[in-house]
């Protein structure tokens, strides 16, 4: 009866103990440094190359002559290639492992996938991140081709 009791009392001081120590969310994010890994960087990174080719279109919009307006959309068709071929070069983790071509990720179990050939969840949210911030490029070069394409129109009027 009395090792019961013992036992009761040390758990339910250790229970409360653990219940007193936690505290709210903000507080202890308060004492955590806030992560900066590559799915952060990745579409700051993204955004930061779109700029030159976004300053150039916006230029062409407000462009005083026809000649300077088409001289402004070569200068951002030239951009937007070089952002387009960037694109083209990136790879995640998961294409610099051997196997990954198109098919040869998943297969018929665990064993045989890429995280079991040592693709760790942090690589996979990697490639997802970069995946995500390619895909928000390729919409924003496809919405200035419609704004370059507009502009043309315009100036052919």
């Amino acid at each position: 009866m009395l090792i019961s009791r013992f036992v009761a009392t040390a758990l339910l001081v250790t229970t409360a103990t653990v219940g007193w120590s936690q505290t709210s969310p903000e507080v202890h994010a308060g004492h955590h440094p806030p992560e900066k890994g590559p799915a952060t960087t990745l579409a700051a990174e993204s955004k930061e190359a779109m700029a030159p080719a976004r300053g150039l279109i916006e230029r062409a919009e407000r462009a005083a002559t026809a000649s300077q307006r088409e001289r402004l959309l070569d200068e951002h068709l030239a951009a937007m290639r070089k952002q387009l071929d960037a694109l083209k070069s990136q790879q995640c983790m998961m294409e610099k492992m051997d196997g990954a071509a198109m098919g040869g990720g998943l297969s018929d179990g665990a064993k045989t996938s890429k995280m079991g050939e040592g693709m760790d969840s942090s690589h996979m949210m990697m490639c997802h991140q970069m995946m995500k911030a390619r895909m928000e490029t390729m919409a924003e070069l496809l919405e200035q081709t419609w704004r370059r394409e507009e502009l043309r129109k315009k100036g052919a009027k």
